[in-house]
This record gives C-alpha cells, sequence and structure tokens, in this order.
C-alpha cells in the first residue's frame, strides 16, 4: 500500500521556504511555525524512538551523509571519503572550519568519539544497531576518520546518516554507564543549520537559524514546533493562520483543507511512502533479545510463511484504501519477508516514513 498523503509535510519547507524566505514574520524576524501532535520524547539520539526528535535532530546535528530529496546520498561532515577494495576500511576527510554552536571546532575526533560512544551503549535502543559491524573507528588526525569493518555493508550510508556527530567536550562527561542514556541534552549542541533557543516540554521547541553553518544557511530566522493534543485541533490552528505548517493530519482532513483559501494541499509521493510490512512478533526463542528488555510470546505459527501468506491474503487491502485511507493510497501486491535475524529492526516502518532524512527543510 502506497500513502499519496502530504499537507505541507517538513520535507516540502525546502521548496516553500526557499520561495518566500519564512511564512510567518515575527516582528523583524521570519520564523516558521509548525504543528505537530505531542512532541520528541527525548533530545537525546542515544535514548530516543519517536520520528519527532529525529526531526529535530536533523535540523540542529550534522552526520556523515544527507539524503537528498530523489533518495541519493550526499556528503555531509565529509569532503571525501575512500573505500577500500574488500569494502572493510572507509577513510573520510571531514570539512575544515567546522564549529560547534558553542563556538568549539568539530573535528575528526568528535566523530571517532560518537561512533565509539553509540557502539558501546547497547542501551542507545535504535542507534547502537547501526554499529554492528564497526571492528574499529579510530582518527589518526583532526580532518581523518577511518572506519574498519567486519564484514562489507553495502548499504553503509544508511547506517551512517542517522548517526548524529555529538560534541565529545560535552558528552565526554556522561560516556559511562547509564549516564549516556540518562543525559537530559536539553542545551542540544550541535554544528546543523539550526541551533536551540528555548524548549518547553510537551509545549513547544525554539530553534533559531546557525548563521555559522557550513553549508547552505536557513533561508529562515528561526523554526518553532508547537505541540497540540489532536490533529483535529492542529486543522483548526492552521486554518486560523496560527500555524505555517502542520506535521501531520487525519486523513478524512485532507478534504476539508482543499477548500481553505491560502491553504495549499499537496498530494504525492516522500522519499518513503510505502506501509509494506506489518512486524509480527515472530522472533525464535533462542534469538529473543531477553537481556535488552525483550518479550518474544508470539504464537509459534506465526513464524510459518504460509501462515503470514494466508493472513496477507485474507486481509481486504481495498477496504484499507477506501475506509482508512479514504481514498488516497494505491495497492501493490508485496510477499512477505522472511523473519528478521536476531536483531530487530531499529525503526519501525511509520516512524522512518516520517523521519524524511536530510538537511534540505527550512534551507
Amino acid at each position: 500500500m502506497k500513502s499519496k498523503i502530504v499537507v505541507l509535510v517538513l520535507i516540502a519547507l525546502s521548496l516553500t521556504l526557499s520561495a518566500c524566505g519564512g511564512a510567518l514574520s515575527q516582528g523583524k524576524q521570519d520564523v516558521v511555525k509548525i504543528g505537530w501532535t505531542g512532541g520528541p520524547d527525548s533530545l537525546n539520539p542515544g535514548a530516543a524512538w519517536l520520528a519527532k526528535a529525529y526531526t529535530i535532530f536533523e535540523l540542529v546535528y550534522d552526520s556523515m551523509y544527507e539524503v537528498n530529496l530523489d533518495g541519493t546520498y550526499a556528503n555531509g561532515l565529509a569532503e571525501s571519503v575512500e573505500r577500500s577494495d574488500d569494502g572493510l576500511v572507509y577513510t573520510f576527510k571531514i570539512k575544515q572550519g567546522v564549529k560547534w554552536h558553542d563556538g568549539q571546532p568539530l573535528t575528526a575526533k568528535d566523530v571517532a568519539f560518537t561512533y565509539n560512544l553509540v557502539k558501546a551503549h547497547e542501551d542507545f535502543p535504535t542507534l547502537n544497531s547501526y554499529t554492528t559491524n564497526f571492528a574499529s573507528v579510530e582518527a589518526p588526525d583532526d580532518e581523518t576518520v577511518v572506519i574498519t569493518l567486519d564484514q562489507p555493508v553495502p548499504s553503509i550510508e544508511s547506517k551512517l546518516v542517522f548517526l548524529y556527530i555529538l560534541p565529545e567536550h560535552i558528552w565526554k562527561d556522561h560516556a559511562e554507564g547509564n549516564a549516556a542514556a540518562e543525559f537530559v541534552n536539553e542545551e542540544m549542541i550541535g554544528s546543523g543549520p539550526f541551533k536551540m533557543k528555548e524548549y518547553k516540554q510537551d509545549e513547544y521547541i525554539q530553534l533559531e537559524t546557525n548563521k555559522d553553518y557550513h553549508g547552505i544557511v536557513p533561508k529562515v530566522d528561526g523554526v518553532i514546533f508547537q505541540s497540540f493534543q489532536t490533529p483535529d485541533v492542529l486543522i483548526q490552528a492552521i486554518k486560523s493562520g496560527q500555524l505555517d505548517v502542520i506535521y501531520e493530519m487525519p486523513n478524512t482532513g485532507v478534504e476539508a483543507l482543499k477548500g481553505e483559501e491560502n491553504i495549499a494541499v499537496e498530494i504525492g509521493s516522500l522519499l518513503a511512502p510505502d506501509l509494506t510490512d506489518i512486524i509480527l512478533n515472530q522472533t525464535d526463542p533462542e534469538n529473543c533479545p531477553t537481556e535488552a528488555g525483550g518479550l518474544c510470546t508470539g504464537h509459534p505459527a506465526l513464524r510459518d510463511k504460509n501462515v503470514r501468506l494466508a493472513m496477507a491474503h485474507a486481509t481486504d487491502k481495498q477496504k484499507i484504501i477506501e475506509i482508512v485511507m479514504v481514498g488516497l493510497a494505491a495497492k501493490e501486491s508485496v510477499e512477505p519477508l522472511e523473519p528478521p535475524g536476531q536483531r530487530p529492526v531499529p525503526f519501525g516502518g511509520g516512524q522512518a516514513g516520517l523521519l524524511q532524512r536530510g538537511h534540505v527543510p527550512l534551507t
């Protein structure tokens, strides 16, 4: 099933703001107001689960790669990368002159520190799995990072793109034991295009533009993510002009907004529009990650591919399209995948779909 709903979602802001230079004026500043339900569960990249948290991380932090609108990868912090013939050694040259939001220089040492920190912490529920095949990470000088793998990883870009680079001079004091996962990190010192200005949990997050950003400097002065209780309240807020963009909405709200003056409803494919699988609790008992708090209580029949095929065949996908998606979807035939391996998938399909990677938004 391919979702077709986009209502000025975050990924579209690049086009909107490039054209107008900011939608909402606050005094002499152009600040964009974005509404969403709830908010990030944590400002700590190692502890966060929700897509909303990763949306903020994308704007505040850098990573080795970015994702373009067409799904291809581009260098982020790295000026260049060399891969050994056997695919086991990656040598990155880091951009020079990059600074953290507190003015201190970012070097290859920060990158190596971050990757080794993530690898050492299995209590980082999503990020740790991206470092599974890292045999070692070293920074022989301030410009060079060398990642040595224990086996080739063809999709290494897709792993490094979510490993946000953290400042060693701040995180070194929280690197041991449970301190890393428990670090509140409300100041969020990063090196990305936006920096933290003010945060009130479950109310709003205000970011301001990093004028010294090493890449494309955003065309607005800042952005505010404001939390609301329900999607219906979001719709009313954008109707009244309280918001410039809404991050999410019920499918039933599309028709209600189409006729509104000064509101553009864009319907089209996202970078990751597919709902291709429903993950069932089908892990074999011997592979159950009980040490990480896993509860593998699924029925043994779910490990039988024929049972899953029967469930897929019995699901009325047309009714899902007509009722749940109110006609805003298209059906594709997708065969269920084999059970996952020992390590669970870090992101659910919905979170990955909402994340929409890259420093494209707001620039």
